[in-house]
C-alpha cells in the first residue's frame, strides 16, 4: 500500500514537472516575443510521455486542449502522444481488446485522404493536423480508464486560465497606446477577428476562440459546484481567481455568442439546482450575487458600449453574416451530388467550393465536409460515448453545462476546422461522468 502511494506521488510529480515546463516555454515565447526552437515542445512532451503512466498522459491531453494553439507544431505533439498511448496500451500493458475509437479513427482518416486524392486541394501537413486530432478525440472518447473526472475539469480550467493570462499579457505588451486606459474606456476587443494580422510572436487567437474556451471553462466550474466540500481554502480562493479572470477575458472578447450563452448557462444552472433541491438554491445565492455585481459593474462602464454596438445594426439580423454564409454553403453543397455524398474534405473545403470566408456553423461544417452518409456516422460516433455515460450514471443538469456550451457555441463558429475545437468535446464528456451526491 505504501509503495503504491509513493508511486502515485512520483507519477503526479512527473506530470506536474511536464506541465510546468510547458508553461515556462509558453511564458518565455509570449512575454519575450521570441519563439523557441519549433520542435522543443514536441521533444519535451515526447521525453515525459515515455516515462509517464498511461493515466497521466490522458490528463496531459486535457491540459493541451485549450493550449494547443500555442504549440509551433501541434500535429507533431498530437502524433507523439498518440503513438506513446498505443505503445503503452498494447505493448507494455499487453492489452488485447481494441479501443472502439480506433474504428472511427481509421474510417475518418481514410475519408480525408480520399478527399485529398479526389480534389488535391489540401496539403499533407493540414491533413496530418486533422488526422492526429481525430486520433486523440476518438481514442479518449472511447477510453474506459480516464482517472478522476473532477481532476480533468480542474486541469482544463487551469489551462484556460493560463491561456487567458497569456492573452492579456501579450495584449499589454504588443498593444499600441495605453492599453489600460483603452480597456477602461471600452475601446478594445480582446483577440483578433477575421481580418486581423498577427505577427509570429502574437497569440494568434480569434476572439471567438478565446470566448469558446472561456465559456466551456466557466461551465466546468459550475458543473463541479457543490462537489468541492473537502477542498482547502487556498484552492477554493485560487479557483475563484481562475474563473473570475476567465470570465473577464470572455467578456473582453465582446463575443455576442459568449454573452448570450453565458446567460443561458447561468439560467440552466439555477433551474437545475432548484429542481434538485430548493435548499441548495439558497446556498448558491453568494455565487448569484457575485455574478450580479460583475454584470452591474460592467453594465455601468463604457465597455458595454461595445456590446451595444455589436447587438445593433444590420449585422445582427444576419447573425454577423452567418445566416448568409449558411445559405451560401448549403447552395454550393447541394448543387453538386459529389459534395452531397462524399463531402468536400475537411482540411481545405473553402478552396474546393471556391469560397473565401470560412463556415461559421459546426453542424453545417460536418455535413458539408464529410457528406451526408459520413456526417451521420460522425455525429453518431460523438453521441455513443454520451449515451453510454448517461446509462451508467445519474446526472444532473449542472453536469451537462460544459457539453451544452461546446455544442451551442460551435454552432456560431466551427468544429472540424480549425480541428482543435473538437477536443473540447472531451471535456463535456468528463462533466456528465462526474460523480454526484445521488450516484
Amino acid at each position: 500500500m505504501l509503495e503504491n502511494k509513493m508511486q502515485s506521488k512520483n507519477d503526479k510529480l512527473k506530470l506536474y514537472i511536464c506541465l510546468a515546463g510547458l508553461l515556462a516555454m509558453f511564458a518565455i515565447e509570449v512575454l519575450s516575443g521570441r519563439l523557441l526552437n519549433e520542435y522543443i515542445h514536441t521533444f519535451w512532451i515526447a521525453g515525459f510521455t515515455l516515462f509517464l503512466p498511461y493515466k497521466s498522459i490522458i490528463y496531459l491531453i486535457t491540459f493541451i486542449v485549450p493550449l494547443s494553439s500555442l504549440f509551433s507544431h501541434f500535429a507533431h505533439v498530437f502524433l507523439v502522444v498518440f503513438i506513446v498511448i498505443l505503445l503503452k496500451k498494447y505493448v507494455l500493458q499487453k492489452h488485447s481488446v481494441a479501443n472502439m475509437g480506433l474504428f472511427f479513427i481509421v474510417i475518418f482518416s481514410l475519408w480525408e485522404f480520399l478527399a485529398y486524392v479526389n480534389y488535391g486541394a489540401a496539403t499533407i501537413n493540414k491533413i496530418l493536423g486533422y488526422v492526429t486530432t481525430i486520433c486523440l478525440l476518438f481514442w479518449v472518447l472511447y477510453e474506459k480508464k480516464h482517472g478522476n473526472y473532477k481532476e480533468h475539469l480542474r486541469i482544463y480550467i487551469f489551462a484556460v486560465f493560463v491561456l487567458c493570462f497569456l492573452t492579456l499579457a501579450n495584449t499589454a505588451i504588443v498593444y499600441q497606446g495605453n492599453w489600460f486606459a483603452d480597456f477602461l474606456k471600452g475601446g478594445m476587443r480582446l483577440g483578433g477577428t477575421a481580418n486581423s494580422e498577427f505577427s509570429e510572436t502574437d497569440i494568434a487567437l480569434n476572439a471567438n476562440t478565446v470566448a469558446y474556451y472561456s465559456i466551456v471553462a466557466i461551465s466546468c466550474y459550475l458543473s463541479m459546484w457543490g462537489l468541492n466540500k473537502n477542498t482547502s481554502l487556498f484552492i477554493k480562493i485560487f479557483e475563484i481567481v481562475e474563473v473570475t479572470l476567465i470570465a473577464v477575458v470572455g467578456m473582453l472578447t465582446v463575443s455576442r455568442s459568449w454573452l448570450l450563452l453565458m446567460a443561458g448557462i447561468i439560467a440552466l444552472f439555477y433551474i437545475g439546482r432548484l429542481i434538485e433541491d430548493k435548499k441548495k438554491l439558497n446556498r448558491n445565492i453568494p455565487l448569484l450575487i457575485g455574478i450580479f455585481v460583475i454584470i452591474l459593474v460592467f453594465s455601468h462602464s463604457s465597455f458595454m458600449q461595445n456590446f451595444a454596438i455589436r447587438f445593433s445594426g444590420e449585422s445582427v439580423e444576419t447573425g454577423g453574416g452567418r445566416i448568409d454564409l449558411l445559405k451560401k454553403y448549403f447552395e454550393l453543397f447541394f448543387a453538386n451530388p459529389q459534395y452531397t455524398i462524399f463531402g468536400t474534405g475537411v482540411t481545405n473545403y473553402s478552396s474546393v467550393l471556391g469560397t473565401k470566408i470560412s463556415m461559421h456553423n459546426g453542424t453545417q461544417q460536418i455535413l458539408v465536409c464529410l457528406g451526408i452518409p459520413m456526417a451521420i456516422l460522425f455525429l453518431s460516433s460523438l453521441l455513443i460515448p454520451i449515451y453510454n455515460a448517461k446509462e451508467k450514471k445519474r446526472t444532473q443538469i449542472q453536469n451537462w453545462l460544459p457539453l451544452i456550451a461546446v455544442i451551442m457555441f460551435v454552432q456560431t463558429i466551427q468544429f472540424l476546422n480549425p480541428n482543435t475545437f473538437m477536443l473540447a468535446y472531451i471535456v463535456g464528456l468528463y462533466s456528465i461522468k462526474l460523480q454526484t451526491n445521488k450516484n
